[in-house]
């Protein structure tokens, strides 16, 4: 942990949306492991979903952690800046009540995000041609 961080205790790596009780039964967990975002220090929880199930993924997410839509840039989908916004996050106030995330606000800095590997897919109503799309949540562990 370094210094400036937002917790006190050393958060665990995990399925942080099954935590949350925000997991699509058709997003597989991958694992977890520390890593950067930003140069900020995080932990990051790594799913998967079949480019068949990926659209109902996408609304799900955008509807419960305020994810943008997925665009097309060059040759992947992944959310693109608006207003201000792009990811998703999970405030505290909507982990199940009694859960340490629900007590600590800073314990939810968490940030969702979505996209695809390289492919040839321009149409949204193609994605089933596209084999995955990675689902990416962060823990941050350092202040801003």
């Amino acid at each position: 942990m370094t210094s400036g961080s937002y917790v006190s205790a050393e958060p665990a790596c995990g399925d942080f949306l099954a935590m949350a009780g925000k997991k699509p039964a058709m997003l597989q967990y991958l694992g977890c492991s520390p890593g950067k975002s930003a140069q900020l220090h995080v932990l990051r929880a790594r799913y998967r979903v079949a480019g068949r199930d990926a659209h109902a993924v996408e609304a799900f997410l955008v509807k419960e952690t305020g994810m943008l839509p997925l665009s097309r840039v060059c040759c992947i989908w992944e959310t693109l800046p608006k207003e201000g916004k792009r990811y998703g996050h999970i405030p505290h106030n909507q982990w199940p009540e009694g859960s340490s995330e629900a007590q600590d606000p800073m314990l939810a800095n968490y940030k969702v995000d979505m996209g695809s590997g390289e492919n040839l897919v321009s149409q949204r109503e193609r994605w089933e041609a596209i084999d995955w799309f990675y689902v990416t949540v962060d823990l941050f562990l350092d202040a801003p």
